[in-house]
């Protein structure tokens, strides 16, 4: 991550900034950042001036500009980290919301795994449809390159879905469809969020693998219902996965506690108890 340069922290202390005095500091501080970030004046990756320093640039206080800096972090426009490289830096999650209002959706239990998957398959098998007409070779083989980490990976379940997330999200960019892209951003991360433990890694990477091979090479060739089709059969077997992972979480949760999961001879025998 690159600091400000010198002529850029000169434009955050002089033009781009104005001295707030009175109303809504909080919107107006926001609305500031986020008119230097969509001009480009400030880069995605660089890190913003330190707190203290912004506050005084805006003669707000310390407060006001941490309220500016989280309501930023909440809309994606940056992440603040901690830690030897702490400070506020630009960043392009601009999903974030989408995804904290699905996320809200499915705890409220006002949508459940089956409409989230629907929404998934819906806009993806959309995106995949312009994405077949507009991808050059060059875009074909820089998916071929996210697909191939597959069979790199040895790290934890969440490197799976990471990279499996980057593959799905690079596919529908070549849509060239920035909204179509930030909603299955919002799904793909509030899948990453959701979890994946699989009790056979190494099967599931070459599934996934080979599954977005045959998707790409429909791409290659052009065939939109083959790649509407291959696309929706690895969303099914994604869901398939997820399933037995949650499953099998679920049997050894019952293992350590010492029950056993519930099973139709064991309700049998209840019954013949209960009429005894």
């Amino acid at each position: 991550m690159m600091g400000l340069r010198s002529d850029q922290l000169n434009k955050l202390a002089h033009s781009p900034f104005m001295p707030v005095k009175q109303g809504r500091l909080t919107e107006f501080v926001v609305s500031q950042i986020k008119d230097l970030i969509f001009s480009k004046e400030i880069d995605v990756g660089q890190k913003l001036p330190p707190e203290r320093e912004l506050a005084g640039q805006l003669n707000i206080s310390r407060s006001a500009m941490r309220e500016a800096l989280r309501s930023l972090e909440h809309a994606g426009f940056i992440e603040i980290k901690t830690g030897r490289a702490a400070g506020a830096y630009v960043v392009d999650h601009l999903y974030k919301p989408l995804c904290d209002s699905a996320t809200d959706l499915l705890r409220s239990g006002k949508i459940q795994i089956r409409q989230f998957l629907e929404a998934r398959t819906a806009i993806e098998c959309f995106g995949i449809r312009l994405a077949a007409e507009r991808a050059s070779e060059e875009d074909l083989r820089r998916l071929e390159s996210i697909n191939d980490e597959f069979v790199k990976l040895d790290g934890p379940p969440s490197e799976l879905l990471e990279t499996n997330s980057r593959f799905h999200v690079a596919l529908v960019e070549l849509s060239g469809n920035h909204l179509i892209t930030m909603m299955l951003q919002s799904l793909m991360k509030l899948m990453e969020d959701m979890g994946f433990n699989s009790s056979e890694p190494s099967r599931s990477r070459k599934i996934a693998h080979a599954s977005h091979a045959a998707i790409i090479d429909a791409l290659r060739r052009k065939d939109l219902q083959a790649c509407e089709e291959r696309l929706a059969a690895n969303i099914a077997l994604s869901n398939d996965l997820r399933l037995r992972s949650a499953a099998a979480a679920l049997y050894g949760r019952k293992m350590r506690t010492g029950s056993r999961p519930f099973s139709k001879g064991r309700a049998q025998g209840r019954k013949s108890r209960m009429k005894e």
